[in-house]
Formats: structure tokens, C-alpha cells, sequence
């Protein structure tokens, strides 16, 4: 079964949010970042430069920047996976 933690960022933009899945049967973590639909001119644009390498080396990043109150869920949920043995996969 799978569990979801929302994190929100401080900037209350509802496009920066990140979801962490937990799945509790083979202890794995998942990050996912809600990508943004842009209108057209703004999609025209990103295919131009891509087809063009227009981006720098680094490519094109966004971040979410998480509230004190979180820290506290986040680190939770980091302990289920850090606590289950078949989280060590260096075996």
C-alpha cells in the first residue's frame, strides 16, 4: 500500500509542491515534482530552445522550499525507510 506526505512550499504556489510515495511492502520512496502545463507561445519556446540547445549545461530547475512545520513529517517518513532492513540494498 502506498502512503502520499504533501509538502507545500513557503511561497504558497500552488505549482511547488513535492508528493513523496512510500511503499510500504518493498520499503522504497519515491519523489515526484508537479510539472507545469504552460500556454503554447510558452511550450513554442522551450521546444525552440531545446532544439537549439539554448539551455545552460544545468538544465532548468524550480524548488520548493519547505516550512519548519514539515521538517518534522519529512523526517518521519525518511525513518520508515532508514528502520526497514530491506531498505539496505548494499547487501
Amino acid at each position: 500500500m502506498m502512503k502520499h506526505e504533501y509538502f507545500e512550499c513557503q511561497c504558497s504556489d500552488s505549482n511547488h509542491v513535492l508528493r513523496f510515495c512510500y511503499d510500504e511492502e518493498y520499503n522504497e520512496m519515491y519523489t515526484e515534482v508537479q510539472l507545469v502545463s504552460n500556454g503554447f507561445f510558452s511550450r513554442l519556446k522551450n521546444a525552440f530552445r531545446y532544439l537549439f540547445k539554448l539551455e545552460t549545461k544545468y538544465g532548468v530547475w524550480d524548488c520548493t522550499m519547505l516550512c519548519n512545520e514539515d521538517m518534522p513529517r519529512l523526517i518521519s517518513l525518511l525513518q520508515k525507510v532508514d528502520n526497514n532492513e530491506v531498505s539496505n540494498r548494499s547487501n
